[in-house]
């Protein structure tokens, strides 16, 4: 184990190429610095891209080589594939496999055989390939230069070359084995491994004959919501959580975005007026939307938190409903929340800029007191963000982060990198601090 801030002198690091990474290697090992923080740093300074699933990590060089490490056998070790694995361009991950694009279009894969990390058995045609995807969960999913699909991976252990279905330029998924594959034309084809049977379900199959001139696809973990250029919407999955809109169908026109949180939607309309539908009833105090209604006009952007929503007025105010805890109520900071100019969400919060460079956040952060941020003389130059917690980066280098239990201040900040769980404060001086954040 290591702590979760860790300080070290990055001032030798800006030699070349390979003697670069031994050097910083050598470096840090000798400091015990852990070798997932190590390969940070050195993706830092070399453009080296991090990738991971659940136990183990994947790290992408420039020159297109990829070193692995963590459990050997979800893709910790890609020994075996090592004369494979050059000129890479991008990895995707499942669960406990990993999957990587050549820059001829071929793809090596590794890790659990079940999850995609060996499509080689099953002699796939996986060549001249465009794109690698993934939905987070057990399946891979390819899209050839043709457009037409391959899918890989999954609990079933089967595979599928679907040619009947060209010119795809974009892949969505929620996971549980599920994708949404568009077309350049806007057909949409719904590509469900197994379909869930039921009353409670709003199966694919019933929806298919709907996809087309598709815009946008949104969705939660169990459903989805596709938006067509007309304006219409076209839902299906779990009934109760989102994929039944039939009670408000009649609404659903003129459709500009959507926003979902675990089990519920919004939909902006063209007039500035939202429609929600879906399960809202969530454990803990919360406020409904009939409550703020009447707020409800002119509204230009909404946003989402895992179980609130927050929309934005034509003259920056906000409107804010939902559970309590992550964001749903925003009485506390209501004379503060106007001539709003830029939002942001986690999963548990929302933070609100104003014109004059006010920073506001509530939800689920310091023990939901929320924080007030005004800095004289000095201007924002960037917000950052983790699942639960945002960091604020001032021009004169100064840095407040805000988190669930505290709220802390770092002086001479140059830059920041953020991922899901951690953020790295590059200093003036050349110091780097590596502060990881709670899940």
């Amino acid at each position: 184990m290591y702590a979760n801030t860790i300080n070290f002198d990055a001032n030798t690091i800006y030699s070349k190429h390979q003697l670069l990474k031994l050097t910083i290697t050598y470096t840090l090992n000798y400091c015990n610095i852990p070798q997932d923080i190590i390969n940070i740093i050195i993706s830092y300074y070399w453009n080296i891209k991090l990738f991971s699933n659940i136990p183990s990590f994947a790290l992408l060089s420039p020159d297109g080589s990829v070193d692995t490490w963590g459990y050997i056998h979800h893709g910790g070790d890609s020994s075996g594939e090592e004369h494979l694995l050059k000129n890479i361009v991008n990895i995707q991950s499942t669960i406990t496999a990993f999957a990587a694009l050549t820059d001829n279009g071929t793809v090596v894969s590794w890790g659990e055989s079940r999850n995609g990390g060996e499509y080689s058995s099953l002699k796939l045609p996986l060549n001249n390939v465009k794109t690698i995807h993934s939905n987070g969960d057990y399946t891979f999913m390819a899209i050839r230069a043709d457009g037409s699909l391959v899918r890989w991976g999954g609990p079933v252990g089967n595979c599928t070359i679907m040619d009947n279905i060209n010119n795809v330029k974009s892949i969505n998924s929620h996971g549980d084995n599920s994708y949404v594959a568009i077309t350049d034309e806007g057909k949409g084809y719904i590509l469900d491994l197994y379909e869930t049977k039921g009353s409670e379900n709003i199966p694919s199959s019933e929806v298919q004959d709907q996809m087309t001139n598709i815009s946008t696809i949104y969705h939660n973990r169990y459903s989805y919501a596709a938006l067509k250029r007309d304006g219409t919407v076209v839902t299906w999955g779990d009934s109760s959580l989102g994929g039944n809109s039939i009670l408000v169908a009649n609404k659903l026109k003129n459709v500009i975005s959507i926003a979902s949180t675990m089990g519920a939607y919004i939909a902006l309309l063209q007039n500035g007026t939202v429609v929600e539908w879906g399960f809202m009833n969530w454990r803990g105090d919360r406020i409904q939307l009939i409550a703020v209604q009447d707020k409800l006009i002119d509204i230009v952007k909404i946003y989402s938190t895992k179980s609130s929503y927050l929309a934005l007025t034509q003259t920056g105010n906000v409107v804010t409903w939902g559970i309590v805890e992550t964001g749903g109520d925003c009485r506390m900071y209501e004379h503060l929340l106007n001539n709003i100019v830029d939002i942001y969400s986690n999963l548990t919060s929302f933070l609100a800029i104003r014109n004059d460079e006010t920073v506001i956040i509530w939800g689920d952060v310091l023990n939901g007191r929320g924080s007030v941020i005004k800095r004289e003389n000095d201007t924002i130059k960037s917000v950052y963000k983790t699942s639960k917690s945002f960091a604020v980066l001032y021009r004169s280098g100064t840095l407040i982060l805000v988190k669930r239990s505290c709220e802390k201040t770092y002086h001479d900040i140059d830059t920041i990198i953020s991922c899901y769980n951690a953020y790295m404060f590059v200093r003036k001086n050349g110091m780097l601090k590596l502060k990881k954040m709670p899940l």
